[in-house]
């Protein structure tokens, strides 16, 4: 059984997350924006901070103006929500903040360039940071999934495909492009990056509807109004704090906090269905790297019946080419034909019915149309056929076949003569004379019928019988009785 099957689609929420959420909780209480005296912080702001003339006790109800802090771009108001936050991260929030901060060492050379290029503030990317913790496996509990956190709606309408082979949502590049056009849309809309934050995490809907009960397009007297959810509330100054304490982590007790290396990668083309664990024994590559560096891959896999452009270390890329030329897909394609069902293409690939159903993400008891494309195990060795070996007696009515091509259906469980009929493009009453049959009664399991189709009818489409394999004999013969035994 491939390895693939074992991979979860979606993941559980990451630890990250819920921890980080259950801090909030303890130090903030649940669904509470930090204000007010239970804000005021014990560490001493940096000079540059001080000189804006904010102390421990201002509070959103009467905010100072929005203030742009040495080396960011986006106004931060310096308050005791952003204080709260800051001393959140210093203390019980210390060993996340560290490990996000580190984390961002292996992403930012990759995600701050897309952002520059789409205008956006640097210190944006800050928002991955609260967001997920620059982990691109991070599920929320809300389905969000990767660096990002889009949910699948949003993602789809900036192009991040989610299917049963990959989730691009993961995929560090497209997500961060995604945002970075997410993030300028919503500027060209809002005008304020407050705002776009809170519009990032609350969505669109609930900023205008809250905009429109505060009268106000100044986010702290949206949450002076309390006309966002909480949550989002809570958002913008989290940002804003992790933004200020990254300008200068030692100066707030992380000096000693070593960012991961940054990610490097070549780009390397292999097959479609390519099994990744496999073939990075094949081609010599520990497989945790190539599963490292593809996050987007759901199963592990390439997707089936294209050629994929993999990530792959810079070192290994030649390595990993010549690998590939030699690798057969760990799947193929398989294209449903009229007259079959899931059990009859699991046993002819000798493979269980579950596994059809889980790679094609069928129901229980759901049957694919004829036509549908299905992806399945590449079999060792090439798929079987049943044994439809038929004995036909001649129908008791001369038919000249002039043009047309003869061909033999197998019947595999009852159904209509008209559904026959309708598939190979001919009449019920013809299916009835080429078989001596009642057009009316339902085909049953064991039958085998003659047909005579046009030239253009396509025979891969259907399960037929070889020639070869069929019997014919003249009704109540001794050939006749002998052969139907």
């Amino acid at each position: 059984m491939l390895a693939l099957l074992t991979i979860a689609l979606l993941g559980s929420p990451s630890w990250d997350l819920t921890e980080m959420a259950r801090l909030e909780a303890e130090v903030f209480g649940s669904g509470q924006t930090p204000r007010g005296p239970a804000a005021a912080l014990s560490f001493m702001p940096p000079p540059e901070l001080t000189t804006f003339g904010a102390d421990a006790t201002d509070e959103p109800r009467d905010p100072p103006p929005d203030l742009k802090l040495d080396g960011l771009e986006v106004p931060v108001t310096l308050n005791a929500a952003v204080r709260a936050y800051m001393d959140f991260f210093m203390g019980r929030g210390r060993p996340i903040y560290a490990r996000w901060y580190a984390r961002m060492g292996r992403w930012e050379k990759l995600m701050l360039p897309i952002l520059e290029q789409h205008g956006i503030p640097p210190e944006m990317i800050y928002v991955c940071m609260i967001e997920s913790g620059f982990n691109a496996e991070a599920v929320s509990h809300a389905s969000a999934v990767g660096p990002w956190q889009f949910m699948r709606r949003t993602g789809s309408a900036y192009g991040l495909a989610v299917d049963d082979w990959v989730d691009e949502r993961r995929d560090p590049v497209k997500s961060t492009e995604a945002a970075a056009r997410h993030f300028k849309d919503l500027y060209d809309r809002l005008g304020s990056w407050p705002l776009v934050m809170a519009a990032y995490n609350a969505g669109a809907g609930w900023l205008n509807r809250g905009v429109k009960r505060a009268n106000s397009n100044e986010f702290w007297r949206l949450v002076e109004a309390d006309t966002l959810p909480a949550q989002a509330q809570n958002y913008v100054p989290k940002a804003m704090a992790a933004m200020i304490i990254g300008q200068d982590p030692a100066r707030y007790g992380f000096g000693e906090v070593r960012p991961e290396p940054p990610i490097q990668f070549a780009i390397a083309s292999v097959p479609g269905g390519l099994d990744l664990g496999r073939f990075a024994r094949s081609a010599g590559v520990p497989a945790a790297d190539l599963l490292d560096l593809n996050p987007e891959l759901r199963r592990g896999v390439t997707p089936p019946g294209e050629t994929y452009p993999l990530r792959v270390p810079p070192d290994v890329v030649g390595r990993v080419e010549d690998a590939a030329r030699g690798s057969k897909a760990a799947l193929i394609d398989h294209r449903v034909r009229f007259g079959e069902r899931v059990r009859h293409i699991a046993a002819d690939f000798g493979i269980h019915s579950h596994t059809v159903r889980r790679l094609n993400d069928l129901g229980e008891d759901e049957e694919p149309a004829p036509g549908r494309v299905l992806v399945l195990p590449r079999p060792d060795s090439p798929p079987g056929a049943a044994d439809d070996t038929v004995v036909l007696t001649e129908p008791g009515v001369e038919f000249e076949a002039g043009n047309r091509q003869t061909l033999y259906f197998p019947v595999r469980w009852s159904m209509p003569v008209d559904e026959v009929a309708a598939f190979f493009r001919v009449t019920p009453g013809e299916v009835a004379m080429w078989n001596g049959l009642d057009p009316a009664v339902p085909l049953q399991r064991g039958m085998a019928l003659r047909l005579y189709v046009a030239r253009d009818f396509n025979p891969n489409s259907a399960v037929l019988v070889p020639p070869g394999s069929v019997t014919v004999v003249e009704a109540g013969t001794e050939q006749a009785v002998a052969a139907l035994d």
